[in-house]
């Protein structure tokens, strides 16, 4: 660039160029010029000079998401799955990824729940991973989990990354199941006894529930009738059975229908109530002649249809 000039004594010149410096990190390179002039008798003067640039290392880096899904479940817990991704975020360096540890669910890798890691290139093939976990405590409780992430870069400088994913427990609304029985359902004699049977489940996950009230739109409160008492404080999926021995009187070919209504509260004091029906077809001697075959035929299906329907209040 300066082939050419012709400098007066005490005169100066100067050029500039641009190269692109490549290497790794640590590297020096040391660049020196020569510069040759000659005077007006021909006799040559040389003069060196040199410039150096050390290549340093730009950190690598590791960006981390973590998903939860869902974000919540009902007490006393669910499955969740998590979504892990992680990128090479680097300028330059390759990375391996060494470790991948959840802070609640444990080494994701030693336990095969995530696969093992390839090389991740700067900016390219991001990791992915997707594990289930169960989730699970009393109703308010959040599950904070962190998954980290550490690799080694070109350079064997360990990188880290991580990132938190939130589960909350809420509040299961308990719920009871009640069915009521009788044997036989069809009376012929109107001295036969009536045996009903009445159950209440408490259908809930987590809460237990206290029945305080059986009632019965034929017999009225069944505290104390029969072998029935309450209150009754059962645990999630368990029962309560009580009996009843009795008679009934009808028209010959009415059917009778009663029906249980179980009321209560759970231990948190939210209400709970579950209904069911039974169904008597009576049938003595003197009335099978009136009713016919047919009529017979459509109260017994009256009677079954009634006999197993259920209705519940959750």
């Amino acid at each position: 660039l300066l082939q050419g000039v012709v400098l007066a004594q005490g005169e100066s010149a100067q050029c500039s160029f641009t190269e692109n410096v490549t290497g790794t990190a640590g590297d020096v390179l040391t660049d020196i010029i020569t510069a040759t002039a000659s005077d007006s008798l021909s006799r040559t003067a040389q003069a060196t000079a040199s410039a150096s640039v050390t290549i340093i290392d730009v950190p690598a880096s590791l960006q981390v998401g973590k998903r939860a899904t869902p974000t919540t479940v009902v007490e006393p817990g669910d499955e969740v799955t998590f979504d892990i991704l992680v990128v090479n975020s680097s300028q330059a360096d390759a990375i391996v990824i060494e470790s991948l540890v959840d802070d609640v669910h444990g080494d994701l890798l030693a336990q095969e729940l995530c696969p093992a890691p390839t090389k991740l290139l700067p900016g390219r093939d991001p990791y992915f991973c997707s594990f289930t976990a169960f989730v699970s405590g009393a109703a308010g409780y959040v599950e904070n989990n962190t998954v980290v992430a550490i690799g080694r870069d070109e350079d064997d400088n360990a990188v880290e990354g991580r990132s938190q994913a939130s589960v909350t427990v809420i509040a299961e609304k308990p719920s009871i199941s009640a069915e009521k029985t009788v044997n036989p359902k069809i009376i012929e004699t109107f001295d036969e006894p009536l045996t009903f049977t009445f159950t209440v489940t408490n259908t809930s996950r987590a809460n237990a529930v206290t029945i305080s009230s059986l009632s019965d739109s034929a017999f009225g409160d069944l505290d104390g009738q029969g072998d029935c008492t309450v209150p009754q404080t059962l645990q999630p999926g368990e029962s309560y059975s009580c009996t009843l021995v009795t008679t009934l009187r009808g028209a010959n070919g009415s059917v009778h229908v009663n029906q249980l209504v179980a009321t209560g509260s759970s231990e948190d004091g939210a209400p709970v109530a579950a209904s069911d029906v039974a169904a008597v077809l009576f049938l003595v001697a003197e009335g099978i002649p009136s009713l016919g075959r047919w009529g017979i035929g459509l109260m017994v299906l009256l009677l079954g249809y009634l006999g197993f329907v259920r209705i519940r209040n959750g």
